[in-house]
C-alpha cells in the first residue's frame, strides 16, 4: 500500500494543495484591485516621540 499512498500523495494531494494556493492568490489579487485605502488621519495620539 505504500505505492497506493505515493500515487495519492503526487496525484491528489499535491495538485489540491497548489489549486488552493491558486485560489487564494487570485482571490488576493483580485480584491486589491476594487479595496481602496481609507484616507489617512493623522490623531494626536498617534506616531508620538519623546525621550
Amino acid at each position: 500500500t505504500a505505492a497506493m499512498w505515493k500515487k495519492l500523495t503526487f496525484f491528489v494531494a499535491i495538485p489540491t494543495v497548489a489549486l488552493g494556493l491558486l485560489n487564494s492568490y487570485l482571490m488576493t489579487q483580485e480584491e486589491e484591485k476594487t479595496m481602496k485605502r481609507p484616507e489617512f488621519k493623522p490623531y494626536d495620539h498617534m506616531r508620538i516621540r519623546t525621550k
